[in-house]
């Protein structure tokens, strides 16, 4: 089941900036997901091939981040140390805000769901 949208923000055609929207982690019906990053995913995608199984990608939540914070996601993966990475987690109070991860020092901050200059880190399930 879907949340609620009564404000229409996602339903709104002003608040989309493109007919099909682009989805780095999710591959879904409606989304242009590039295969560009598919080697970052190891090609592993939703289809399953003879060389790799199935995986379902998505944008990792805020709570996500803090349980890998604990387990030590800055001292074993790649790249941590220099980077913001988007969480799937609005800000309540500003739906305009998204929390990312501060790969530097393990604290989160909030930045416009717009903003450029933090990356996406998909986690598979």
């Amino acid at each position: 089941m879907g949340q609620v949208d009564p404000f229409g923000y996602c339903n709104n055609g002003a608040n989309q900036d493109q007919v099909t929207p682009e989805s780095w982690c999710t591959e879904d019906a409606g989304f242009n997901t590039p295969g560009t990053y598919d080697s970052m995913k190891a090609g592993m995608r939703l289809a399953a091939t003879g060389t790799s199984p199935s995986i379902t990608w998505r944008l990792p939540t805020k709570w996500d981040y803090h349980i890998a914070e604990a387990n030590g996601i800055r001292f074993v993966l790649p790249n941590m140390l220099a980077v913001l990475g988007w969480s799937a987690s609005v800000c309540s109070n500003v739906r305009g805000l998204a929390w990312v991860f501060d790969g530097v020092n393990g604290y989160f901050g909030y930045d416009f769901r717009n903003y450029a200059g933090a990356s996406v880190r998909c986690v598979g399930h």
